[in-house]
This record gives structure tokens, C-alpha cells and sequence, in this order.
């Protein structure tokens, strides 16, 4: 006989409430996962629910404190999302929406992002002070792959330095984090983390509080990062160049872009014409011309050669209103503006399972920045007026979503007589691999004790099989699957 293949592993289904269900489609369902350095990463776009709580996640994928994140909306504007040590995703503050009322679009919990280790306190400057409460004292991390991750909630302190991280949890150059400042939905900042350890805040809104929650970065260099076009590059500096990395199933993008300075181009649009006598000023050069008329801006008309043969009196026309002329012509300019759009692909390998989408940092005004499985990373939506764009917050697993939820149900009471379960011992040396796990295997169908694996089992069509002990040798020490 030959034993049935091993499925491949896949992310667990969160557990939606409140009327939210998965948009579907192209973009990835609400999953969570952990790294095996405790970094848990939430994902998914959801649709049609109530505002409040929006999930929950099961315990040991749950953080030690409350958390403030700030994450997308179908609005376009983004929204404060709270994930709570009892496991609640909620909703609490949104542009134009409350809460208790019904979404007319999408939410995106991908970006949320937080580590299940305690971490050590972080050394706060200028006055700040953990927000303390069920926010706890803000902290930092790193897990085994070399994934720092700073959380938590500070306030009232001098606006500016922030924080210093010692050193071997310091990122190899400048990153920019787009954070939540005060309760307001609409209250971002731009908050820098340096390689000598400061976290700062630089501009945006100044009120209150700061969460410094899904501030996460690698401390090992990654891979520079294949732009897409020549409109952006790396910013370069202590900025650095913008790269990618990934530890486990874990893809870390990082770094800050900046547009390509404008480019103009100068063509005879007009034979045989001028700008009148009264409405231009004469140059020596073509090229003297030419800066004036920019220096000028929306001024200038155009640049014209009296004798339109190259070696005449260069003017610029201050005036719309071109005459006829027998010998000189009208040159104007093109200029052209590095665009907001695809930015990079990341090579096969590095991608998502499903589009995710991100709310990051543009010249400390939030923009909505997409991952697609073709690898692109495009800007969509949000603030498109700064020079530079960071793409420091992008961190994604790389495994599927599982086809359907662990059941959320007490399972129901056996009627009397219902026969019980049995553990019957099969092997003491090797796990028969004839049978799929249920969910596919992974942290959903994990159970603290036999016990539970067999009550999980009861209560599920789908489980066929019954379940496996795989350490321990008593009943009180044993994990079931």
C-alpha cells in the first residue's frame, strides 16, 4: 500500500463576528499565523459587518497588552483597529463611521502585526511615559529569525525623540513607520526608527498619545529590491536602498523610495508665430530662455527664435496671444512627473498566496499600498503629493489560507447511552501518515490535551479518523491532534 500524501500546512481561518465575512475573490481570507519566533501576523480583507468587533483570535495567537494599529478601509481613509489580550479584533474609531453601524465596505487586517513574547521595557526620552492600564508598558522584541517588533501605547512627552532601542535591535538604516496619534481615525504620523537605535516622531498630527504598535523590521540585510520603474528609486543616504527578505514563511519588505526628479522636454509647437513685443524678454541663449521660462512656471507661454534658425535672439512669451510672423517660431515645454503606481515586483517565491493590502507612510500622510501575487507592489489610493513613499510595515506569510474555519462551538451533549471515546495506542514510535489532518494540519487543529482533540473531533463532520497523541505519557501530558 502506499500512504496517502501529507497536505501542505495552511493558515487557520479567524473567527468573524458581527455579520463580517471574507471579501472573497482575489484578496486573501482573514487568517492569522505565528513565526516560530512568536511574531503573529493577521491578514485578510473583510466586508458587511457591524461595526465593533470585528474577530477573535484563539488563545496563544494573542498579545500581552492592548495594542492600536492602524490599518485600511474601502474609504480610502484609514481606521484605528484595537486587538485586546482576550483575543478581540475591534473597531474603534473610523472617518464618518460609528461604531454599532453597518459597514457599506471593505476593512483590511493585514498590517496587524505583534509578538506573543513579553519583551523588554522600552527606554522611553523626552518625557514619555507608557500609557499603562490595559496597554501595559510599551516594549520591544526580537524572535530568533531577527524580527524586531516594538508595541505599545506612550503619551504626553515632547514631541520628537521618542525612544532609543540598544543596540542589536536596531534596523541596518532608516525606516519610516505611517503610526496612530491621539483617538481620532484621521490622526497619523510619520514616526522614523535610525540604525543608532531612536525612534522618532517627524511630522503629522501631535496630540496625546502614540502607539508604536506595528513598528517591525529585520535586523539582517536583506535582498535590494527589483523596481518596477524609472519614475522611483531607492532614497540611498541612511536611507539606504529599499529591499526584501524573508525568514521562515515570513516576507519583510523595507525601505523608503523617492521620485525621480521631473523630467522636460522642449518642441516647436508653433511656425511662423510670436509672442507680442510688450509680453517678452529677450535672452542670449536658448538655454537661459528656457530656465527662465520655468523659473516663471505657469507664466510662461513658451520660448520663441526671432529668426526660428537657431542663432537669433531667444525670448519668452509672457502673453497666451501668439501673431503671425514671417520668419521666428514658438518652442513649449513638456514636463513630466515621476507617477504614483507600481512601484516593485517581488521575484517568485516572495509573494502572497492573495492580495493583501497595507496602509503605510507617504511624507507622513497614510496611503494604500497593495501586494498582489503577481509579486507587484502598487500604490492605489491615500496621499500622492509627497516625494517619497516608505514601504517599511510590509510583512506577510507566504502559506495559504485553509478552505474552511475550526469549528467555534461547544460541542453538543452526548445523549445518554452515546458510546465514549477510547484511546487506543497504535504506535509508541511513529505517526501513521495514511490520514490528512483536519484544517490541514497546523495551530488549528492543535489541542492542549487529548482530551480536547477528541471533544474538536466529536463536534466536526469532517473529522473522520479520530485523533493521534503526539507527546507525553500521561493523560495530563498529552497534545492530540
Amino acid at each position: 500500500t502506499t500512504a496517502a500524501p501529507t497536505p501542505a500546512p495552511c493558515e487557520p481561518l479567524l473567527l468573524l463576528e458581527n455579520g463580517w465575512v471574507s471579501y472573497g475573490q482575489s484578496w486573501k481570507k482573514p487568517t492569522y499565523s505565528k513565526s516560530t519566533g512568536g511574531v503573529v501576523v493577521v491578514e485578510g480583507l473583510i466586508k458587511g459587518g457591524n461595526y465593533g468587533v470585528l474577530a477573535t483570535l484563539p488563545a496563544g495567537f494573542r498579545p500581552n497588552k492592548r495594542l492600536i494599529f492602524y490599518t485600511s478601509t474601502q474609504s480610502g481613509k484609514p481606521a484605528r483597529i484595537d486587538v485586546s489580550t482576550n483575543g478581540k479584533i475591534e473597531w474603534q474609531a473610523g472617518v464618518g463611521v460609528t461604531v454599532g453601524s453597518k459597514a457599506s465596505g471593505w476593512v483590511s487586517l493585514t498590517g496587524i502585526t505583534f509578538s506573543t513574547i513579553s519583551g523588554s521595557p522600552l527606554p522611553l526620552d523626552g518625557n514619555w511615559k507608557s500609557y499603562g492600564g490595559s496597554w501595559g508598558q510599551a516594549t520591544f522584541s526580537k524572535s530568533a529569525d531577527g524580527v524586531v517588533v516594538v508595541e505599545g501605547l506612550i503619551r504626553y512627552g515632547a514631541w520628537g525623540m521618542l525612544a532609543t532601542l540598544p543596540e542589536g535591535f536596531r534596523p541596518t538604516k532608516v525606516l519610516l513607520f505611517n503610526t496612530i496619534v491621539s483617538s481620532g481615525a484621521d490622526n497619523s504620523a510619520r514616526v522614523d526608527v535610525h540604525p543608532n537605535g531612536s525612534i522618532k516622531w517627524v511630522k503629522g498630527n501631535k496630540s496625546g498619545w502614540v502607539s508604536l504598535s506595528g513598528i517591525s523590521f529585520s535586523t539582517a540585510s536583506g535582498t535590494m529590491l527589483p523596481l518596477a520603474t524609472t519614475d522611483w528609486m531607492s532614497y540611498g543616504g541612511s536611507y539606504g536602498t529599499a529591499t526584501y527578505r524573508k525568514t521562515g514563511d515570513l516576507v519583510v519588505v523595507e525601505g523608503l523610495l523617492k521620485k525621480a526628479a521631473p523630467t522636460t522636454t522642449w518642441s516647436m509647437t508653433h511656425l511662423k508665430k510670436h509672442c507680442l513685443q510688450s509680453y517678452h524678454t529677450s535672452h542670449g541663449t536658448f538655454d537661459e530662455a528656457k530656465a527662465k521660462c520655468l523659473e516663471l512656471g505657469s507664466a510662461c507661454q513658451g520660448v520663441y527664435d526671432e529668426g526660428c534658425n537657431g542663432t537669433g535672439a531667444w525670448r519668452t512669451c509672457t502673453n497666451s496671444v501668439l501673431s503671425p510672423s514671417t520668419s521666428s517660431c514658438v518652442y513649449t515645454a513638456t514636463t513630466t512627473v515621476a507617477a504614483y503606481g507600481h512601484f516593485a515586483t517581488l521575484p517568485a517565491g516572495y509573494r502572497p498566496e492573495k492580495n493583501l493590502i497595507f496602509n503605510l507612510d507617504n511624507a507622513g500622510r497614510p496611503s494604500r499600498i497593495d501586494v498582489s501575487t503577481s509579486g507587484t507592489i502598487k500604490w492605489i489610493s491615500g496621499s500622492a503629493s509627497g516625494s517619497y513613499i516608505s514601504l517599511s510595515g510590509i510583512a506577510f506569510s507566504t502559506v495559504s489560507a485553509c478552505a474552511s474555519a475550526p469549528p467555534t462551538t461547544a460541542p453538543p451533549v452526548p445523549a445518554p447511552g452515546t458510546p465514549k471515546w477510547m484511546i487506543t495506542s497504535v504506535s509508541e514510535e511513529v505517526q501513521m501518515g495514511t490520514f490528512p489532518y483536519l484544517y490541514g494540519g497546523g495551530p488549528a487543529n492543535t489541542q492542549p490535551t487529548a482530551a480536547a482533540c477528541e471533544q474538536q473531533c466529536l463536534q466536526d463532520p469532517a473529522c473522520k479518523y479520530g485523533t493521534y497523541v503526539t507527546q507525553g505519557s500521561e493523560a495530563s501530558e498529552e497534545i492530540g491532534r
